[in-house]
C-alpha cells in the first residue's frame, strides 16, 4: 500500500417553510434567502415535508445518522433540535461523534450541563483542529438536558495513522470492527473518485488509498459504538461528517438490519440551482432526509485546499523534503 507523502497526510488527519424570524445559526451564512433554504425533503419520495413530519420519522429509528458540514452552525443547531427531539419522545439514546476518540470518554461523562462552556477545551477540540467548540456547544446541551450518553466514535489516533501508513488492527480489534467487511468495487470506486475530487486531482487514486482505509477505518469505529448503544438498549445518534452519513457505503455499512437506519443530510444551498434533484446529494441511495441551508461561504474548495498545502509548505518545507515516512 503506497503511502502518503507526510505533508498530505498531516492536512489530512489534522421545517417546510422559512420561518420569518432567522433560525438559530443563520444570521451570518450566505444564501439564506435562496429559495430551498431551510427547506426539508424527503429523498426517495422527492417531496417537500414539515419539521415535525421529519421528527416523526426518525423517532422510532435505532440509529439516527445526522450529517454536517463541519464549520457551518446552523447545521450543528439542526443536529441538536433533531437531538432534542428525540429526547423529548422518551427515546434513550448514545451521542456518537465522529470527532473524538476512545480516551477521551471520562472527560464525556464527567460532563454537565454546568460545564458544559468548557467542554471543548477539556477535549482540546480546537486543538485536535475542529472548528468553534461553541457551534457544537448545542449538541452537548440537548445530549445532557436528556439525559443522552456521549460517547466518541473515532478510532484512535495512532491506530487511524497505523492503517494510513499501511499497517492494520489488531485481531480482537479488526473482529469487533467487522475489519474483514471490505468495500465491494462500486463502493471502492466510489469512494475513490470522491477522495480525489476532494483533494481536487493533487492526489491521483494511487495516492488516495491510505484515505480509503483511514475512511473505512473511522466508519467501522462508528458502527462499532453504535452498535454497542443497540447492545445496550439504546439507540444511537451519529454527529459525523455527510461522507460519514451516507447510505451506501459510510457508517451504515457496518451496522445491522439498514431498515432501523436513517440518515438526515443538512445541504449548502448552490446560487442559482433551485431544482432539488440538481443536487449530486440528493439521491435516495445516499441520504434519506435532504435539510437544505445557507452557505457559509462561496469559496473555490479547491482553492482553499491549495493554500493550506502552500502554508504547510512554507513551515515544513516541500514535499519531496517532508519525505513519504519510509
Amino acid at each position: 500500500m503506497k503511502r502518503l507523502p507526510a505533508l498530505v497526510m498531516g492536512a489530512l488527519l489534522s421545517s417546510a417553510v422559512v420561518a420569518q424570524a432567522a433560525e438559530p445559526g443563520t444570521e451570518n451564512l450566505l444564501l439564506a434567502d435562496h429559495p430551498l433554504a431551510e427547506t426539508i425533503w424527503d429523498v426517495r419520495a422527492g417531496e417537500q415535508i414539515s419539521l415535525d413530519e421529519l421528527k416523526q420519522r426518525i423517532a422510532d429509528k435505532d440509529h439516527v445518522l445526522l450529517g454536517e458540514r463541519h464549520d457551518n452552525p446552523r447545521h450543528h443547531r439542526i443536529q441538536a433540535d433533531l437531538i432534542a427531539s428525540l429526547g423529548d419522545s422518551g427515546r434513550e439514546m448514545f451521542v456518537v461523534f465522529e470527532m473524538l476518540e476512545p480516551k477521551q470518554v471520562n472527560t464525556l461523562s464527567d460532563a454537565t450541563l454546568d460545564t458544559v462552556g468548557d467542554l471543548g477545551k477539556a477535549l482540546d477540540w480546537e486543538g485536535r483542529g475542529w472548528p468553534d467548540w461553541k457551534m457544537y456547544q448545542p449538541i452537548a446541551e440537548a445530549a445532557l438536558t436528556h439525559n443522552f450518553k456521549m460517547i466518541p466514535g473515532g478510532p484512535p489516533y495512532e491506530l487511524l495513522v497505523r492503517v494510513g501508513h499501511g499497517g492494520e488492527p489488531s485481531e480482537e480489534t479488526a473482529q469487533r470492527m467487522r475489519w474483514d467487511q471490505e468495500y465491494r468495487p462500486d463502493q471502492l470506486d466510489s469512494l475513490e473518485t470522491e477522495l480525489v475530487d476532494a483533494h481536487c486531482g493533487i492526489l491521483g487514486r494511487e495516492s488516495v488509498a491510505p484515505l480509503v482505509w483511514m475512511q473505512r477505518l473511522k466508519d467501522a469505529s462508528m458502527g462499532l459504538f453504535m452498535r454497542i448503544a443497540q447492545e445496550n438498549d439504546k439507540g444511537s445518534v451519529l454527529i459525523a461528517g455527510t461522507g460519514h452519513t451516507r447510505q451506501d457505503r459510510g457508517v451504515p455499512y457496518f451496522l445491522e438490519d439498514t431498515s432501523t437506519v436513517v440518515s438526515v443530510a443538512p445541504v449548502e444551498v448552490q446560487r442559482d440551482v433551485a431544482e432539488v434533484t440538481d443536487y449530486a446529494m440528493f439521491d435516495p441511495a445516499l441520504y434519506d432526509y435532504v435539510w437544505f441551508t445557507g452557505r457559509v461561504d462561496e469559496v473555490d474548495p479547491c482553492l482553499k485546499f491549495k493554500d493550506q498545502l502552500d502554508r504547510m509548505k512554507g513551515t515544513h518545507g516541500s514535499e519531496e523534503e517532508a519525505g513519504t515516512d519510509g
